[in-house]
Parts: C-alpha cells; structure tokens; sequence
C-alpha cells in the first residue's frame, strides 16, 4: 500500500476541508494531496460567482480526481490511498473500481445524495433572492447546478457502481458512517456498505457513535482520522474485513 493519499471534498467546498487531517497524516509521515477540483471555477462564498461553474458536471469532477490519482501512480510508481467525504467518496469509488488507488476510504459516502437537494435548493433561493445562501462559512465554494441535480438522483445519473462491478474489487476499502445523521442519509451508508461487503476483499465498515453527517467538523474529525490511521495499520499489517454491520 501507497503511503500517499489523495483527499477529496464533498460538494460545495475545497481541499480545505482537510486541513486536520492533512496535518495529522503528515505527523504520520504520509505524503498529502488536498485538491479543490475546478478551483478556478468554484470561487468561496461572498466572491462574484462564474457563471461558467455551472457547466460543470460529475464527469468532470471524475476526470479531474483521476488525473490527479494518475499523477500520484506516476511518481510513486503506485495508486495512492483515497480518502473522500460525501461526494468525494462517489468519486473514490470510481477511482477504485479503476484501479487507480491501493486502499479507500469513504466517509457518509452518498450523503450527500440527500444533502444535495438542500444544498440546490439553497442556491435556487440565492439566485432568486440575490442573498447568500444559509449555513456556508469560510469554506463554502460556489458548486455546480448541474453536479447538484446530478448529486440529487444518482440512479438517474447512473453515478453508482454495481454490485457486479463491486464484486471484482479487491482493494481494501473501509466506509464510514454517522450514527446520528439523517435516518434516511444513514440507510443509504449502510446500504452501500452492504454493497462493499460483496466484494471480493468485503470491505470493512465503521459506524461512528453520536457523530452527525459533518464528520470533518472540528468536534469529529480528530476521531474518524484515529480510526482511519488504525484501520490504514490494520491492513498493512494484511488484516482488516471487520465490520459493526450486520449482514
């Protein structure tokens, strides 16, 4: 296994987000990539908005995300380890089931399938009000209508994987959910964790106790980044294929 690792923020904002655990696996003595796909293009919140932004869509962001991997696979000689939150565990996924990462890491991986409609429906009442959007920080970025529609009805956009596909993967893969995030969010988790149980190396899942769907907040992360390094040892170590899921 890689020991770089390639970062990947949910929708609505940038490789920021990472700051904790970019220091964190640094100390570590990982090598860290925190991209922000599209930056140019998705300024922060309170910046004047492109309207280009717009036109982006989750094909570009899969685009983007691989040839960063790829650039990583060309100077280590090796995938780097994935790790994604929200809709940059959609990505991830698809950088597995590509071959171009040695180990993953989802984080409420398609929460934001229900976080998206609230998200687009909060740009929708900015474009029509000319107010800033409730709940963004110094962290938020312009996102795409279109990635937002798409985020809204993956199965619409055919942005799963299969359960075919999912059973020729051997990467190791660990998904982590939130125990106190929307009922409907967290079905979707387990759900897919069910799918990554199929695979031929099962993926192992983690359900973080009292932790809502903002795992990366300040008060959460300092415990998924734990649970990441003692996962990342365990398989090093050729173990792993745990999971507090039932079958």
């Amino acid at each position: 296994m890689n020991n770089s690792a390639l970062f990947l923020h949910g929708a609505s904002s940038g490789g920021d987000v990472w700051s904790g655990f970019k220091n964190s696996f640094e100390t570590a003595g990982w090598r860290c990539e925190t991209p922000t796909l599209y930056a140019h293009l998705r300024t922060k919140i309170g910046m004047p908005p492109l309207p280009t932004v717009h036109q982006l869509s989750m094909t570009d962001y899969l685009r983007s995300a691989a040839d960063y991997a790829e650039q990583l696979m060309l100077e280590d000689a090796m995938p780097p380890v994935v790790i994604g939150y929200g809709m940059g565990a959609i990505i991830a996924q698809h950088l597995i089931a590509n071959g171009m990462a040695s180990a993953g890491v989802f984080i409420s991986p398609i929460a934001s399938h229900v976080s998206a409609r609230l998200l687009l429906r909060d740009k929708i009442r900015h474009i029509l009000k000319t107010t800033q959007p409730p709940q963004s920080n110094a962290l938020s970025r312009q996102e795409s209508q279109r990635v937002l529609e798409q985020l809204s009805d993956i199965h619409a956009y055919d942005l799963n994987l299969t359960d075919q596909h999912i059973r020729s993967i051997r990467t190791p893969v660990l998904i982590i959910g939130a125990a106190r995030a929307e009922h409907q969010e967290l079905n979707k988790v387990r759900k897919i964790a069910k799918s990554w149980r199929k695979a031929k190396r099962p993926a192992d899942y983690l359900e973080l106790p009292q932790t809502p769907h903002q795992i990366l907040g300040e008060k959460y992360s300092a415990i998924a980044e734990s649970e990441i390094h003692a996962w990342l040892d365990y398989v090093r170590a050729g173990k792993g294929q745990n999971s507090n899921l039932a079958a």
